[in-house]
């Protein structure tokens, strides 16, 4: 998996220090891991925290994850059935059992679980290859979960929704701007970025809300980081696909905008050539995308554009956030990295 060791941090998450496991989930484990080692991994922006699982001869096997607190027990119960429809993907994470039997532990009214840890590193500069093993590996994995229905695209609303609420006051406070004069410069660039391209993105978006499309379960916040590679004696694949946790019912789209914006990010030279490819590569896996497949990029700037939204307005409201500042304005200045 992504996350390296966190040595000598403190985190504190609803309402306890969790740089060590509480007891009653330790003693919960099964028997084989119940003398294992556990190091704090560092978390991402989703307030989970996970720690690596090294048995006797020091090799990560499992990672426990203590869920943030807006995870319910029935949630997360689904997510892990849709995880298990896709056991037979070597990428996927196997999920383990408690001492219950069952795949969830609830402590203190918090979701804990088990999964397999994934080897691998993730790509934040990948090759043209490697973008379309990505994505092949995506429509397998979008293969293991059959169509539900038939209907208009959920993410392309909800990208409409964020998008129209900056138009309805396109500004940042002039508090949010005095409260991070550090950040100044990358609050700035993001105004000026919403107030350029977030009305012309939303127009373009409102000839899809007119379609209907096949709507199954996606991961839905399929970032760069949680896609895995290993290359082993010259052999490249993909090892880990992780974080289901934003797992529902959308458009299969939503899942190669998201992984595809990032990775376009990253190389904006070749952000026509990697939406391309990577498009070509999922339909090899038999996932045929037909007109939707002129949307994927489209897509993509509006979730990053309304994901940049969503950031501003936690700031604007000053609302907790799972993580440092200086993360958190990292993630806004990858979103709108596109337009810069």
């Amino acid at each position: 998996m992504t996350n390296p060791p966190l040595h000598h941090q403190e985190h504190i998450i609803h309402g306890y220090n969790v740089k060590t496991i509480p007891d009653p989930v330790r003693q919960s484990l099964t028997a084989p891991m119940a003398g294992w080692r556990w190091e704090l991994c560092r978390g991402g922006l989703s307030g989970a925290v996970i720690w690596q699982g090294l048995d006797p001869t020091g090799h990560i096997r499992v990672a426990l994850k203590c869920w943030p607190a807006e995870m319910t027990p029935q949630r997360l119960a689904q997510i892990h059935k849709w995880m298990q429809q896709a056991h037979h993907l070597p990428f996927v994470p196997r999920i383990h059992t408690w001492v219950h039997g069952g795949t969830i532990w609830t402590h203190e009214g918090v979701c804990w679980d088990l999964t397999r840890w994934q080897p691998g590193q993730p790509r934040d500069k990948p090759t043209l290859k490697e973008v379309e093993l990505a994505c092949q590996a995506v429509g397998l994995l979008h293969t293991a979960w059959p169509v539900q229905r038939y209907g208009p695209c959920p993410a392309i609303q909800s990208r409409m929704d964020w998008l129209s609420r900056w138009l309805r006051s396109p500004r940042l406070s002039e508090a949010l701007l005095r409260r991070y004069p550090r950040w100044e410069s990358i609050l700035r660039d993001a105004e000026r970025i919403l107030r350029e391209h977030a009305e012309p993105v939303l127009k373009r978006l409102v000839y899809w809300t007119k379609l209907e499309g096949p709507l199954q379960v996606c991961v839905r916040d399929l970032r760069a980081e949680h896609v895995l590679f290993t290359d082993v004696e010259g052999t490249l694949m993909v090892s880990g696909i992780v974080d289901f946790g934003a797992a529902q019912v959308d458009h299969p789209i939503v899942d190669l905008a998201r992984l595809l914006g990032d990775y376009a990010a990253s190389a904006p030279a070749q952000s026509d050539e990697f939406f391309a490819a990577g498009v070509q590569a999922y339909e090899t896996t038999g996932r045929y995308l037909g007109q939707w497949r002129d949307c994927v990029s489209l897509l993509s700037q509006a979730g990053a554009l309304a994901a940049g939204i969503r950031w501003l307005d936690r700031l604007e409201r000053d609302m907790a956030i799972p993580a440092s500042t200086e993360v958190v304005f990292q993630r806004i200045h990858e979103l709108f990295r596109l337009w810069l």
